[in-house]
């Protein structure tokens, strides 16, 4: 058994020397969630490095089905370096840019809104699920 070693989201996100990775620390067989006390948001990664974003007060298994092929989603594209990702999410009311570390089954990321200009972190965990597209 491995020790747990419990760091704060911050320190995670701005640790800038990690062990090789012999796979990707993202993972794209399924969905990252976030929930706040008013909706759940939902990141959906592609290799082909496309990402989709929706947020919704939706059931979860209505949006456990989120796929690039939905029509009211935010849709982007993203840059993994390492650990470290990058992604904006674009929909016809406006962007959001996102930025931090991806820990396979956890996605610690700076958000920043362009449509309404709130930022703040998010810890995205992951749920699998079988991709549909």
């Amino acid at each position: 058994m491995r020790p747990l070693v419990i760091l704060s989201a911050m320190m995670l996100a701005s640790c800038s020397e990690w062990p090789a990775y012999s796979v990707s620390p993202l993972r794209y067989d399924g969905i990252y969630t976030v929930k706040s006390s008013s909706e759940t948001c939902y990141l959906r990664f592609y290799r082909d490095g496309t990402v989709v974003d929706a947020c919704s007060t939706d059931p979860p298994a209505v949006m456990l089905s989120l796929n690039r092929n939905w029509r009211d989603v935010s849709r982007g594209h993203f840059q993994l370096n390492g650990r470290h990702i990058n992604f904006s999410t674009i929909n016809p009311a406006g962007i959001v840019d996102y930025s931090g570390t991806a820990a396979r089954d956890r996605l610690f990321l700076h958000y920043h809104s362009r449509i309404n200009n709130r930022e703040g972190t998010r810890t995205f965990a992951f749920t699998e699920v079988p991709a549909k597209h």
